[in-house]
């Protein structure tokens, strides 16, 4: 099955759009984001919702928006590697400044922006979980954009569970009741002796060795990702690993072209779209962030 026949045949009618700190930074600008990527961000949505698929965008780029304020403007030196309390910090200060940035580029085109501030312990208490699917019910409906991210200034060592946004985003996917989720990042796609894997069934052991961890000022790595792709599996829906960089990933892959990395359990539609029940997919992340 190329890519083509998955976009036709699998009926995606909403999707996890995940984008990495290392895509937003622009260490030129003021605020340290990118207004290129967020440009781009915005019109491969705006196609998405053209065709009338539903999104829901997880975006890191907190941490890395108050580091680069406070340096640049402030010129305090900062760590490499900050405590949690000091990443706590710079989220607060970089958060509503990612949030203005995603409303000046948004708005203008008629897309109000929702910020949405998760931790791992809203995904293990039921209550929460379900006040949470129908708050993003409700923003479908009045025709918003959410935005997650980990809600890094109230979270401690014991709920910092999510640790990267890949499993953030896959989570995500499951309260979203979403068919596919997209990770846009700083490489091609997912890679096995230097070559790019354009398809990927089964997670093996060598897959597994293969991925790495971190390579920059986020917190994700391949490892991750790959986590992710198995989590979206025991939810019946894929993952693709998109090269962010690219002109228009995500319109270039919704139209066959092969880039990046696709996981996905099953080429048979029967198998892949297995939904799991609201609960079983809050008790998966429920136990897994346990």
């Amino acid at each position: 099955m190329n890519r083509s026949e998955f976009i036709n045949q699998f009926g995606i009618r909403r999707v996890v759009l995940k984008i990495g700190t290392n895509l937003l930074l622009d260490a030129r600008s003021a605020d340290g984001i990118s207004g290129a990527m967020l440009d781009k961000l915005r019109d491969e949505i705006i196609f998405l919702r053209e065709r009338g698929i539903e999104v829901l965008l997880v975006s890191s780029g907190a941490v890395g928006s108050g580091r680069h304020f406070i340096k640049k403007q402030f010129n305090i030196p900062l760590h490499e590697q900050p405590s949690v309390t000091r990443k706590q910090a710079l989220s607060a200060i970089g958060q509503h400044r990612l949030m203005a940035r995603y409303e000046s580029t948004f708005a203008p085109h008629g897309i109000p922006v929702a910020q949405l501030l998760l931790t791992a312990q809203d995904f293990r208490d039921r209550r929460a979980y379900l006040n949470m699917g129908h708050t993003i019910s409700e923003l479908m409906r009045l025709k918003a954009l959410p935005i997650v991210n980990e809600n890094d200034t109230v979270a401690t060592d014991e709920l910092l569970q999510f640790g990267e946004n890949d499993i953030l985003s896959a989570a995500c996917l499951a309260l979203f009741h979403a068919d596919l989720l997209l990770i846009l990042t700083s490489v091609d796609g997912f890679l096995l002796n230097n070559q790019r894997i354009p398809w990927i069934s089964e997670i093996s052991d060598e897959i597994r060795n293969a991925a790495g961890g971190p390579a920059g000022p986020g917190s994700g790595g391949m490892q991750a990702k790959i986590r992710a792709g198995e989590l979206c599996a025991i939810s019946g829906a894929a993952l693709a690993i998109l090269p962010g960089q690219h002109a228009h990933p995500v319109r270039s892959f919704f139209q066959g072209e092969d880039i990046g990395t696709l996981m996905v359990r099953s080429n048979d539609k029967r198998s892949w779209g297995r939904r799991l029940s609201a609960r079983k997919s809050w008790l998966l992340f429920a136990r897994t962030q346990g």
